[in-house]
């Protein structure tokens, strides 16, 4: 083979070598994995441990459609969020979230709370608002981590106000939610 040849043909190795590692880094971050799909949402329960929880029975559960690619998009919501506390033969059911939009906070792609780390097994976390639609309401936090375990937890705050009179919708809230897909709307 001739030297030119030789050259050309090392030069199409490396682009097509440059080309693999290309898409093999720009997938790196893996994302789109914990997108659901038509039909799926990830879905659980508030961890039981009192001291995870406040403002929420041990009862009260969770639903998220997510698309994930949107995490880092400030313009546009990665998914939505549903919880609520099924009814007992003593208490009606309570809705605190019905499909609010995770909106972003745009700010935080150029803060460091935009890249909060917490904990092994946690891959990637991203913060966002959810505003209830009551104007008297008061909004919420979640904070999303997409674990190594392909489960989502989700933490939900609230500051709340603290006081015996505080309707529902506006009693401090926190809560650790532990997230795993399924077929469904989390409700059968």
């Amino acid at each position: 083979m001739s030297r030119g040849r030789r050259r050309g043909r090392l030069a199409a190795q490396g682009w097509v070598t440059a080309g693999v590692l290309g898409l093999a880094l720009g997938g790196c971050d893996g994302v789109e994995t914990f997108s659901t799909a038509e039909g799926e949402s990830y879905c659980g329960a508030v961890t039981l441990g009192r001291a995870f929880r406040e403002g929420l029975s041990p009862r009260v559960q969770m639903r998220l459609s997510l698309q994930a690619e949107r995490l880092d998009d400030p313009t546009v919501s990665p998914g939505r969020v549903w919880a609520w506390e099924p009814a007992t033969q003593i208490s009606e059911a309570r809705t605190l979230a019905d499909g609010l939009a995770l909106e972003p906070i745009a700010p935080l792609a150029h803060d460091a709370l935009g890249t909060l780390t917490f904990g092994e097994g946690r891959d990637r976390n991203a913060m966002f608002a959810i505003r209830p639609p009551a104007p008297d309401a008061e909004g919420m936090f979640a904070v999303l981590s997409l674990r190594a375990d392909d489960r989502v937890e989700v933490r939900l705050l609230r500051a709340g106000v603290r006081s015996e009179e505080a309707p529902d919708d506006r009693s401090p809230i926190f809560g650790v939610f532990l997230l795993e897909r399924r077929r469904g709307d989390c409700r059968d």
